[in-house]
């Protein structure tokens, strides 16, 4: 077989790594913020009787930008933003390990994101207090520069807030696990103890559920390694099979050896030695060196020079050549065949025969039998 048609071959398995790779790359983060099938959304203290203003609000698909005054009238003044997921009923973070978000604010602030997840409450068990609850609030705060961050949460450092299990009267270890819901929404919220008349600002360009690098590297070297072992398999078996059938044509090769050049007469007499003994079931590389008055050294050498196989493979390729030929031309059992090329083992004998022609000698004598 040619080099291109092994570098062909050599591709498609590549090829198939190669798609499983970006596979995994892509599926590493699921993209919340920026992304066309959400619904973005204001919030503000209004609901809870606070005075807290929004004082401008924009979005170009690329980031989104949040004025606003925090003013007495609730105990804690709050203003934010919400991010709807639409179609994605099936989205949890289940799979997911983090939370990232990119963001900016006027001046340095903590921001509070909520993740809200929807309930089946047909699902729910009846004997749950809070079995008309249709969402559950995980909560957790970061701190944010005036310069853009990226802050990565482990989805574990969310928690239900104490506001969320007071106020539906449930008890903390009976709310369901986040990643057991599928999310509705990311709430963005900033809030002050201390207010002023000064506008403050908060821009997003970035959320997004990720998935731990560790786990994606340690599956990105196994797919790496199984890709070099099927690549380093596939040659291998290309090359025995091109060595196989150069074997094949000097089985007999003393007829095209040179005989006026010394090292070729040296090889014509070892071919035509392994060509009478090859089915002595005992020969062995001591045995044709003394028999050929040479270095056992050099038995195997000239073999490999010329063939491109061990001594093993060379016997075991003029056997099973010639066990197909019995196959043909002869009605002897099988046994018998194994026997006659020099084989003490029946097992052993199809075993090889099926590595060599990927058929058992059964198998091949009906395919092949007129």
């Amino acid at each position: 077989m040619n080099t291109r048609k092994i570098f062909f071959l050599l591709l498609i398995p590549l090829s198939v790594i190669f798609v499983l790779i970006m596979f995994i790359v892509n599926s590493r983060y699921y993209m919340i913020y920026p992304q066309d099938t959400i619904r973005i959304y204001q919030i503000n203290d209004r609901s809870d009787s606070g005075n807290s203003e929004i004082v401008d609000f924009m979005t170009d698909n690329k980031t989104i930008h949040l004025e606003y005054l925090l003013k007495e009238g609730f105990a804690f003044p709050y203003v934010g933003l919400g991010v709807e997921l639409l179609y994605t009923n099936n989205l949890s973070t289940s799979g997911f390990d983090y939370f990232t978000i990119r963001a900016q604010a006027s001046n340095k602030t903590s921001l509070k994101i909520n993740i809200i997840t929807r309930v089946d409450t047909d699902s729910q068990d009846t004997r749950n207090s809070a079995r008309d609850i249709s969402y559950y609030y995980y909560t957790s705060i970061i701190d944010v520069e005036s310069k853009f961050t990226e802050v990565t949460i482990p989805l574990s450092e969310f928690s239900t807030p104490e506001w969320f299990l007071v106020k539906h009267k449930i008890k903390k270890q009976s709310i369901d696990p986040m990643k057991s819901n599928p999310i509705w929404a990311v709430e963005i919220l900033t809030s002050s103890i201390d207010t002023t008349d000064t506008v403050q600002s908060i821009t997003i360009d970035h959320m997004s559920l990720e998935k731990d690098l560790i786990f994606y590297i340690i599956i990105s070297a196994i797919t790496l390694l199984i890709a070099i072992s099927l690549c380093v398999f596939i040659y291998q078996m290309l090359l025995s099979q091109k060595a196989v059938k150069n074997a094949r044509d000097v089985i007999r090769i003393h007829s095209n050896l040179d005989l006026g050049n010394e090292k070729e007469r040296e090889a014509a007499k070892l071919f035509e030695y392994l060509s009478a003994h090859y089915n002595d079931p005992y020969i062995s590389v001591q045995q044709v060196a003394d028999a050929q008055h040479i270095s056992p050294y050099k038995v195997p050498k000239i073999i490999t020079i010329y063939t491109k196989l061990s001594f093993k493979q060379y016997i075991n390729l003029i056997r099973v050549d010639e066990a197909k030929n019995l196959l043909l031309n002869s009605d002897s059992k099988i046994i018998d065949i194994a026997f006659a090329v020099g084989y003490n083992s029946i097992a052993h004998f199809n075993k090889l025969f099926k590595g060599q022609e990927q058929l058992s000698p059964k198998e091949f004598r009906q395919k092949h039998k007129a």
